[in-house]
């Protein structure tokens, strides 16, 4: 087998081959000056240069909008955890017939301004729930968000069929309007 030609010749000694890489912090300025940054050194004397490593004051600077995400990342993910933790406990709530414990949670987790299925259910027991209780002024809000935000959702669709098959007491009309005769004016159920 043929040996493979000798290094040219230079002023540094080669390094001593290793088993195993060595990593250290070198200086990317080779004075003693307190201006050079460190850089990051692969394999131990004389080794390639791979990465200068940031000062504090760098270092810091590019980690503060990455904390500030990972924070906030975090609050989400405990923000999610709380309102799934509630709308299940507002379920449990529903299966035993109280209502006004589930209307009570769905609430607390439409302060928190969940999205995706999370606010479609709360706004769903929110909504249905109040109806329940007979407080419709309540539930209005609820449930034109619901219909509103999530059109396509067998809730919205079950709460559109039973708003179309339900009369309501109409508003009082305003004092500029004349009242319509009572005999124009359809049956009302109660």
């Amino acid at each position: 087998a043929a040996l493979p030609p000798p290094p040219p010749p230079s002023a540094a000694p080669a390094p001593e081959p290793s088993s195993s890489p060595t990593f250290g912090l070198g200086s990317s300025g080779g004075g003693t000056g307190s201006s050079a940054k460190p850089s990051l050194v692969l394999g131990g004397k004389g080794g390639a240069r791979a990465a200068e490593a940031p000062t504090d004051d760098e270092s810091s600077a590019d980690l503060a909008p990455a904390a500030d995400k990972l924070t906030a990342d975090r609050k989400k993910n405990v923000a999610e955890a709380v309102a799934k933790s509630k709308l299940e406990d507002a379920a449990a709530a529903a299966a035993r017939g109280d209502t006004a414990r589930e209307v009570s949670l769905a609430l607390e987790v439409l302060a928190t301004n969940p999205t995706g299925g999370a606010r479609l259910d709360a706004l769903t027991r929110a909504c249905n729930g109040l109806q329940r209780l007979g407080d419709y002024e309540r539930a209005d809000p609820y449930c034109d968000a619901l219909l509103m935000e999530y059109p396509s959702s067998v809730a919205a669709s079950r709460l559109a069929k039973d708003r179309g098959m339900q009369q309501r007491v109409p508003a009082k009309p305003s004092k500029a309007k004349k009242a319509a005769p009572a005999e124009a004016a359809p049956a009302q159920a109660y």
